[in-house]
């Protein structure tokens, strides 16, 4: 976003509220600049899964590094968010589903057993696989190296929209 602070200050001085107009354009200007982080002319968000210092972690072995999403400190995704998952040789997620969203999962490294509604596919890098709205959902890490994949969610995944079907909260 640019703005010729000159300009606003010219068109002012032309007009009868000069220093009131003035203030108020520029005070305009800077809440919004800082607000919305337009230094450099973007809004846009690069984070790498390494400055995740708290991923989400379950009692299964699973790790999911949220990287966008709805959140603030997310980038306040609002039509899908984007996660690096990890789980490791012999562990899993836990079983659930999306009432509003649904998901998709890039193969990245290792080897998984994908169960999608009781049915069954085995999943290897450069797999990509579609999970739509409800269907119950679990993946498996059936190798002997850490599974890694990509996931995104639309819309962008929030707490609420994850109903888990195991025993544990």
């Amino acid at each position: 976003m640019f703005v010729n602070i000159g300009l606003i200050s010219f068109f002012a001085k032309s007009h009868f509220y000069t220093r009131k107009l003035t203030i108020v354009l520029l005070a305009n200007y800077l809440f919004i600049h800082r607000i919305l982080n337009l230094s450099g002319g973007t809004n846009m968000r690069k984070i790498t899964k390494e400055q995740i210092t708290k991923p989400f972690e379950n009692y299964t072995g699973e790790k999911i590094y949220e990287m966008i999403g709805a959140p603030l400190e997310l980038g306040e995704a609002k039509y899908h968010s984007f996660g690096h998952v990890v789980i490791p040789p012999q562990c899993m997620s836990r079983l659930h589903f999306h009432p509003v969203a649904e998901e998709t999962y890039y193969m990245l490294k290792g080897q998984a057993k994908m169960v999608i509604d009781g049915e069954e596919h085995i999943c290897n890098p450069g797999d990509a696989i579609l999970i739509q709205q409800n269907e119950k959902h679990q993946i498996f890490s059936i190798g002997d190296v850490d599974l890694e994949f990509l996931c995104v969610c639309a819309p962008a995944w929030e707490p609420n929209n994850s109903v888990y079907l195991d025993e544990v909260d």
